[in-house]
Formats: structure tokens, C-alpha cells, sequence
């Protein structure tokens, strides 16, 4: 299985649009940077966001039309996530093959999935055929999008991408039938962000095509210092504690804190006296931890960010989180629980090891509350089968321990709250 990660800054894994087990994506949440549409056909995506298990994305060689409609006469596959999958891993229609089923429908059409025989461009969408939410598009017999699709070789751009910032016209010249059999990416693989790489890949000038032979697609070169999945800031015992995870870590020497009184990053000064190690080289998830012991005044606002430094000297900048200073010997309770229906966000976050959780329903209900890991395994049942009135406040405790009473690592984890109404999930970190 072709299955490589690229360690790919993602700044908040919250910015990941999330539903229990699978994920909704945005335009630009990964990129096809490949396709071979001689026999053998192939295609390789590149992950920019997280994904949960079970996600599904749906890709087509069916022409878009002016009037925001496919043109059908082709087909699609179906790709789902055979578990969760890490922003950076590359997936290929041939080197997963398994993971990838015929998905062929009315719209899209049913003559199948072929490239080599009909396929010049191809479409990552999720959603029904006939209201599909794209992500990604390229297209390979022109290096200009068509108004619109009159055959199976050409196409208008999909509706809510754009050219060059979330989709790549890669052909050989400027006509209809300027193609390109295979094309492929070719820029550089050294990137400080997920938007860059996909500012990159859209660039139609870092592209390379060819009528034979086929490209071998490959990512073993695309390395970045952080994937930060969470940071965060919390007034702990009349000190400001800033919290941060990282999923992974590509030679990263270390950190730097900045603080400012305002949102701009270049009015910050540096916090931290010496530097705050880094894990170097780690597919593992590392929490750190860094306590702001100056003098600040009370009830105002601060912003901090984090500056990450890798061994060749290249820098990288995450954040504003902010935190408002209370007065002397003030410590923020449990925040107020706001008059919404819902699951509220746990608190504290980051906790250790207890943390509280609430929710209140606009109807009458039978819920279950649980945890779960990240690779969407439940470990702990909190509560089932409990009547839930309407506008009640439900309070519970979560002690860290999974329903065999062992307590868990630290990390990230996934509450989830099922009713016979609707379902609510939100994300948690414990940090010990």
C-alpha cells in the first residue's frame, strides 16, 4: 500500500470540520497533485486537513458544465478512509486500491471511471452527484478551463473552486485539446504550511506533462517541521500556561513564545530566555507545556504565539491565542454555561485528569455520553439511556479513566453525545 505522510503544519486540528467517524471537507483541503490518464490510469491526492475513519470522497472524470450541472456520459470512484488518516499522507488510486470502490451514478454517469478512455480532468467532491461540495480539480487537455463541457475531454472549472488557488489547469498549451496524457507536479516538496503546499500544487508552473511514459507518483520529499494539532492558554494559579500538541515533528530544534497587548505579531517581543526544545524527529503526538511568569496587569488582554525553529534555521509562526489577565487572586470558575442547545466545549481543556462536560436539548430525549480515541474506539461510556428533559442543564464528570477504571494518556479525545433526536461530538485534550 502507497500510503506516505507528508508532516504538514495544520495551525489548529479544530479548523478540521468534523462528524463522528467521518469528515466534512472544504474546497482545498487536499490536493490532487497527479494522473495518469494512459492505460494504466492512476491519480495521487495529497491530504492538507486530518481526516476521521470511514471519510469518504468521491472523484469523477465527468466534465462540469456552465449551468453548475456535471455532463454525465462518464463515472466516479468512491475512496474511503480505511481509519484516521494524518494531514500530508498521500493516497493513490492504484496504490490503494482497496480503500477505492466504482461509484458510478445518473448524474455523473455509468460508463465507469476511465482516464485512458474518455478522462481528461478529474474532480474531488463529496455529497450527492447532484449537489456536490468540491475540494479539488484539475484538469489536463488545456492550461485554461472551458465555459463550459461539449465533450468528455473538456470542462468549465466546478462551481466554488478557483484557478490557481484550489484547482489547476496543467495542459500543454492554452486550446481545448492542448493535453497532456500524464501530468504531475513537480515543484518543490519544502513547504511552512498547508496553504503554501496548495498554493504550490495549484500553480499550473510547477506542473510537467508527458504523452508516455506514465509518471510514478511519490512523496518521500515532502517533509515540514510541525504538524500542531492544538494550542491553547489558561489562567492556572495567577499565571498564564500556555498548552500545545504537536502531532508530529520533522527536525524541529525547538520553540520561541512571543507576547503582545495587540493581534500583531510584529509588535511582539520574545518571552522565553533560552529556547524551549523540540522533539527533533517524531511521528509521535509530544505536549509541552510553558508557563508566562512576568508582570502583567490586571484585566487586560494579552496574545501569544509560538515560533517553531527547525535545524537548518527555518521559522515558522503559530497562532494569536489571547488571555485576559484577571484581577489579583481571582481565579476563572467553570465558565457560564451559555442559554444554547448543544454539547458545550468541556471544561477545563486541556484537564487533568477531570474535566466537565454539558449539553442542554430542545426536546425531550434518551442520550448517551461517551469517549472515544482518536482512531474512533470508544473507551468509556459515561452515561446511557438517560431521559433528558427539555431545557435541562446536564452536568458530568469525566475522570480521564477508561470504563475499566485504568486511566489514559494524554492526548487528544473525541466526547460524543447520542441522542434518539440528533448526535453532537467536540474534541478534548487531556495533558498531564
Amino acid at each position: 500500500e502507497i500510503m506516505k505522510k507528508l508532516v504538514l503544519v495544520v495551525s489548529f486540528l479544530f479548523m478540521v470540520s468534523l462528524s463522528f467517524a467521518r469528515t466534512t471537507l472544504s474546497a482545498g483541503d487536499l490536493a490532487i497533485f497527479g494522473a495518469n490518464c494512459d492505460n494504466p490510469d492512476d491519480f495521487a491526492f495529497v491530504l492538507l486537513v486530518d481526516i476521521e475513519s470511514s471519510t469518504e470522497i468521491r472523484f469523477t472524470d465527468s466534465g462540469w458544465e456552465s449551468d453548475n450541472t456535471f455532463r454525465g456520459n462518464e463515472g466516479a470512484v468512491k475512496y474511503t478512509a480505511p481509519g484516521a488518516i494524518s494531514a500530508g499522507t498521500v493516497i493513490t488510486w492504484v496504490g490503494n486500491s482497496a480503500n477505492f470502490v466504482a461509484d458510478n451514478d445518473a448524474t455523473v454517469g455509468t460508463n465507469g471511471f476511465v482516464l485512458s478512455a474518455s478522462g481528461d480532468q478529474v474532480f474531488a467532491f463529496q455529497g450527492v452527484s447532484t449537489s456536490p461540495t468540491f475540494i479539488y480539480a484539475i484538469q489536463t487537455n488545456s492550461n485554461q478551463w472551458q465555459a463550459t463541457s461539449t465533450a468528455s475531454t473538456n470542462s468549465a472549472i466546478p462551481q466554488g473552486l478557483t484557478n490557481e488557488t484550489n484547482a489547476a489547469a496543467v495542459g500543454a498549451g492554452s486550446g481545448a485539446g492542448d493535453e497532456y496524457d500524464n501530468a504531475m507536479y513537480d515543484g518543490t516538496t519544502n513547504f511552512s504550511s498547508p496553504s503554501n503546499a496548495l498554493s504550490a500544487v495549484s500553480n499550473n508552473a510547477n506542473w510537467v506533462g508527458r504523452s508516455s511514459p506514465n509518471y510514478t507518483f511519490s512523496a518521500s520529499d515532502w517533509t515540514l517541521p510541525v504538524t500542531l494539532s492544538s494550542f491553547t492558554v489558561q489562567y492556572i494559579s495567577n499565571t498564564p500556561t500556555l498548552f500545545w500538541t504537536t502531532q508530529s515533528e520533522t527536525n524541529n530544534l525547538g520553540w520561541n513564545i512571543y507576547r503582545s497587548q495587540t493581534d500583531i505579531l510584529e509588535e511582539a517581543m520574545q518571552i522565553n530566555l533560552e529556547i524551549i526544545p523540540g522533539a527533533g524527529t517524531t511521528s509521535e503526538p509530544t505536549n509541552y507545556v510553558y508557563e508566562d511568569y512576568s508582570n502583567l496587569e490586571e484585566n487586560t488582554e494579552y496574545w501569544y504565539w509560538l515560533e517553531s525553529i527547525d535545524y537548518s534555521g527555518l521559522t515558522e509562526s503559530y497562532g494569536p491565542i489571547s488571555l485576559i489577565i484577571p484581577e489579583e487572586d481571582e481565579e476563572p470558575g467553570s465558565p457560564e454555561i451559555p442559554d444554547i442547545y448543544g454539547l458545550y466545549q468541556n471544561y477545563p481543556n486541556p484537564f487533568n485528569p477531570n474535566t466537565e462536560i454539558s449539553f442542554m436539548m430542545k426536546e425531550n430525549c434518551i442520550a448517551e455520553l461517551s469517549i472515544y480515541n482518536v482512531k474512533g474506539e470508544k473507551i468509556s461510556t459515561l452515561f446511557q439511556n438517560k431521559s433528558v428533559a427539555k431545557d435541562e442543564l446536564i452536568r458530568t464528570n469525566w475522570d480521564g479513566k477508561d470504563d475499566f477504571g485504568k486511566a489514559v494518556s494524554s492526548g487528544i479525545y473525541l466526547y460524543k453525545l447520542r441522542t434518539n433526536k440528533e448526535d453532537f461530538i467536540r474534541k478534548m485534550i487531556l495533558m498531564k
